[in-house]
C-alpha cells in the first residue's frame, strides 16, 4: 500500500485502474426498456412456431369423420363415398368402386346385402354412406319404381335371402326373411318394418326384435338403413342412421355390394 494521507490508503492496483464513466439517467432508462422488451418477446417465438406447425397439420389432415344430418333431399356439398350431394359429408369419390362392382355383377339391396355373396373381409365397408355418380338416361319416376322393388319379395334379386314373407300394414310393410349370405348374420332370420316416402325420396328399413313371425309384435331398433333418391342431379344413396337424432352411423355393409345394388336398380329403371 501507498500511504496517501493519515485518513485513507489505496492499493497499488486500485491506484492504476482507470475509473469507468457512470451511466446517466437516460442510459439507465434505455437499458431497462430493452430488458423489459426482451422479457415480453421471448415467449412469442415458440408460440409462433407452434401455431405454424398446427396450421400445417390442419392443411394436411383429410376431411374424414365429419358428422351428417341425414336429410333426404341434399343437392349440394361434398358427399360420402360418392358424387357431390350429401350435406356435411366428406368428399370421397367412389366411381372406381361403382365400375368394379358392376363389372363383377355383385348384387345388393334394401338393408345392404347382395345376391352374389361377397366375403365381408374382402371389400371396403360403406362407412358413413355411399352416393352413386349422377345418373343419366333415366327418369325420376322410373328410378323410384325400381327402388320400390326392394321392399317386397323382389329383395331376393338384391340380397342373399330366401323364405321371404311380407305383410302390408298400411303405414309400412312388415317383412321377414332368412339371410343366407356370409358374415355374422349368416343363417339369421331378419324382420323389418319398411317405410316409403316418395316426397322425401326415402325408403327406410328398420329392424324389428322379438317379432317371432307375428307382424303385430316386436320392437323397432334405434337404427335404420336409408335408401334415398337424390335430385338435381339424380343419384341414389345408401347409409345407416339413428332414427331419433338422424345422425349418420358407421355401416359395415360391403361397399362394392351396395354400389352394385344401385347399378342393378338403375338398370331396372332404364328397362321400364
Amino acid at each position: 500500500s501507498v500511504a496517501m494521507s493519515p485518513s485513507r490508503s489505496v492499493s497499488a492496483s486500485s491506484a492504476r485502474r482507470p475509473s469507468m464513466p457512470t451511466a446517466g439517467p437516460l442510459e439507465r432508462s434505455a437499458v431497462a426498456g430493452r430488458r423489459r422488451s426482451a422479457k415480453r418477446f421471448w415467449p412469442v417465438l415458440p408460440a409462433a412456431a407452434l401455431a405454424a406447425l398446427v396450421l400445417q397439420l390442419l392443411l394436411r389432415a383429410p376431411l374424414e369423420g365429419l358428422s351428417f344430418d341425414g336429410g333426404a333431399n341434399r343437392s349440394s356439398g361434398p358427399s360420402p363415398h360418392g358424387a357431390p350431394g350429401g350435406r356435411g359429408a366428406p368428399r370421397r369419390r367412389r366411381s372406381e368402386a361403382w365400375a368394379a362392382a358392376a363389372a363383377r355383377g355383385e348384387g345388393a339391396g334394401g338393408g345392404g346385402g347382395g345376391a352374389s355373396d361377397v366375403p365381408a373381409a374382402a371389400v371396403e365397408e360403406v362407412g358413413l354412406g355411399y352416393i352413386s355418380p349422377a345418373l343419366e338416361g333415366v327418369g325420376e319416376a322410373e328410378l323410384w319404381r325400381a327402388m320400390l322393388l326392394k321392399t317386397g319379395t323382389g329383395i331376393v334379386d338384391f340380397l342373399p335371402v330366401k323364405d321371404v314373407r311380407i305383410e302390408d300394414m298400411g303405414t309400412h310393410i312388415w317383412r321377414r326373411m332368412l339371410f343366407v349370405g356370409s358374415g355374422p348374420t349368416s343363417g339369421q332370420v331378419m324382420t323389418q318394418h319398411i317405410y316409403m316416402d316418395q316426397a322425401s325420396g326415402e325408403i327406410r328399413f328398420v329392424s324389428v326384435e322379438g317379432s317371432d313371425g307375428d307382424p303385430g309384435v316386436g320392437e323397432e331398433a334405434r337404427e335404420e338403413i336409408v335408401n334415398g333418391l337424390l335430385r338435381d342431379p339424380l343419384r341414389i344413396e345408401y347409409y345407416r342412421r339413428d332414427r331419433t337424432s338422424k345422425e349418420r352411423l358407421h355401416w359395415s355393409a360391403p361397399l362394392a355390394r351396395t354400389a352394385a345394388a344401385i347399378e342393378k336398380t338403375v338398370a331396372l329403371a332404364r328397362a321400364m
